[in-house]
C-alpha cells in the first residue's frame, strides 16, 4: 500500500469523550456505501473526469511533448494560474524540488504587481516559457498576467489551456496565433491536477506522469473494489471527518512533517473547503508545517477549544543521513543529540506532537507514507478526492460546485468597467 491511515486516536477509546464512538463512526456507514456506488456509477459512465484520468495513458505523449518543448526552448517556465490551475501543479513539483530537480516551474497566481514584476525580472522574457491555465478562460487575474507578458514576449513563448468554446483566452489565442490546449468542461479545477494542468508542470519538473496516475488508480481500484465501507480508506476518513463535524467540531488540521509535503496539503485545503463550504455546512481546513508550527499553533491546538480534528501526515524512514558529532554534542551540554540525524529529530517531534495531542484528549488521525515517490503522491491526491467527495455526499452538498465564489468575480469585473 502506497499509505497507511491510522483514526485509532479519534476514537473514544483513546482520547476519551472528545473522541468519536464505534457507533458514530459505523452511522455513517450506510451514507459512505451509497456514495461509494455512486462514485463507481460516475465511472462507469464517464460522468466525471477525475474518475477516469488515473487509467488514461493516451494524452501523456502530448503532455510529455509540451513539457519537453518548454524544457528544450527556454531556460525557465512560468505558470499563470490560480487556485485549482495552479495549486495542484505546485504540490506535483514540490517533489522533484525536493530531489533537486532543475529547471523547476515558477507558479504567479495572484495580482500583486511588485510580485509580478520580480518573478518576470528574474530571468530575460525571451527565453522564458509561459503556460496560461484557466479553465473558463476568463480568469482576470491569470488574463491580465498572459496580457502583460504577450507586451515582453513573442506569442510563440506561449501555450494556453482552456476549454474548447467562445471565451477571452480562446479569443487571444486566435488574435496571437498561440497554441491552445484543451481542458475539458466537465473538470472541476480542483479536480484537475492528475490532468495536463497539472501534469505538464510535474513533467517539466522531472516527475513521471505515469507513476503520479497509477498511484492515483491503486486507490481508486482499492476503494471501489466493493469490500466493507470500513475497509475504503477514503470511505472511513469521510466518515470520522463528518461525524466530528456533526459533533461541532469545525476545524480540520492537516499537519506534515515533510516539507515536499506542504504545497500538497495547500491543495487539499482548497479542495476541502470549496467542495464542502455551502450551506452553512463544512470545516475551515488548515495547512500546517510540521516541526514549525509546533512553535507557532499547537499550543492552541492543545489547549484550546475543542474545535479541531488533525491528521498528521509523516513519512517512513528514509536512507541514512549525517549524524552530530558527539564531542559537540556533549561539549555544548546536550549529548542526547550525539550520533542524531535530522531524520531521527524529525521522528521523534512527530511523535511527541501526536502523543502530546492524544494526552489531551485531542482527536488525531495519522497518514504515513513508507516513501514519497511519485506514484505515493498520486495515491495520496486520490485518496482526499475521494475522501472529499464522500463527506459532501454524506453532507448532502454538491462537491463540484463554487456558487458563491462567482459573486465576488461579477463585483470585481464591475469595479473595472465590466459587465457582470
Amino acid at each position: 500500500m502506497r499509505y497507511s491511515q491510522i483514526i485509532d486516536a479519534c476514537l473514544a477509546d483513546t482520547i476519551g469523550s472528545h473522541g468519536l464512538s464505534a457507533a458514530e463512526v459505523s452511522a455513517e456507514m450506510p451514507g459512505v456505501t451509497a456514495a461509494l456506488e455512486r462514485i463507481q456509477e460516475w465511472r462507469a459512465n464517464a460522468e466525471k473526469p477525475f474518475l477516469s484520468l488515473p487509467a488514461q495513458r493516451d494524452d501523456l505523449a502530448e503532455i510529455n511533448d509540451v513539457a519537453a518543448m518548454f524544457r528544450r526552448r527556454f531556460g525557465r517556465l512560468v505558470v499563470f494560474g490560480t487556485g485549482g490551475s495552479s495549486l495542484g501543479g505546485r504540490a506535483l513539483v514540490a517533489l522533484p524540488a525536493a530531489q533537486g530537480a532543475s529547471p523547476l516551474p515558477v507558479f504567479l497566481e495572484g495580482s500583486d504587481p511588485l510580485e509580478y514584476e520580480t518573478i518576470l525580472a528574474q530571468h530575460p522574457v525571451e527565453d522564458t516559457g509561459f503556460l496560461v491555465v484557466s479553465k473558463s478562460g476568463s480568469t482576470s487575474e491569470t488574463l491580465m498576467q498572459a496580457l502583460l507578458a504577450l507586451d515582453r514576449a513573442p506569442p510563440d513563448n506561449f501555450v494556453l489551456i482552456t476549454e474548447p468554446g467562445d471565451n477571452p483566452l480562446r479569443r487571444l489565442a486566435a488574435r496571437e496565433g498561440i497554441r491552445v490546449l484543451d481542458h475539458d468542461p466537465a473538470l472541476g479545477g480542483r479536480f484537475s491536477v492528475m490532468s495536463l494542468v497539472g501534469l505538464i508542470p510535474a513533467v517539466y519538473a522531472g516527475a513521471d506522469g505515469a507513476a503520479l496516475r497509477q498511484g492515483a488508480s491503486d486507490v481508486l481500484e482499492a476503494a471501489l473494489a466493493g469490500g466493507a465501507p470500513e475497509a475504503c480508506a477514503p470511505g472511513l476518513g469521510a466518515a470520522v471527518a463528518v461525524a466530528f463535524a456533526r459533533k461541532g467540531v469545525s476545524i480540520d488540521v492537516m499537519m506534515s512533517y515533510a516539507e515536499r509535503l506542504h504545497p500538497f496539503a495547500l491543495w487539499y485545503r482548497q479542495l476541502w473547503a470549496e467542495s464542502l463550504g455551502k450551506d452553512g455546512l463544512g470545516m475551515t481546513p488548515v495547512a500546517a508545517r510540521g516541526p514549525v508550527d509546533q512553535h507557532s499553533q499547537l499550543q492552541l491546538y492543545l489547549q484550546g477549544p475543542h474545535d479541531k480534528y488533525v491528521s498528521v501526515v509523516s513519512l517512513g524512514r528514509g536512507s541514512d543521513s549525517p549524524r552530530i558529532d558527539r564531542s559537540r554534542a556533549e561539549a555544548i551540554g546536550m549529548p542526547w543529540l550525539a550520533d542524531q540525524s535530522l531524520e531521527e529529530l524529525n521522528d521523534a517531534l512527530t511523535e511527541s506532537t501526536v502523543e502530546t495531542l492524544v494526552a489531551h484528549e485531542r482527536p488525531v488521525r495519522r497518514i504515513i507514507l513508507p516513501a514519497l515517490d511519485d506514484a505515493a503522491l498520486g495515491a495520496l491526491m486520490m485518496h482526499f478526492m475521494l475522501e472529499t467527495v464522500i463527506a459532501a455526499d454524506l453532507l448532502g452538498v454538491d462537491a463540484f460546485d463554487q456558487p458563491a465564489v462567482e459573486h465576488g468575480k461579477v463585483l470585481a469585473r464591475a469595479r473595472l468597467g465590466g459587465q457582470g
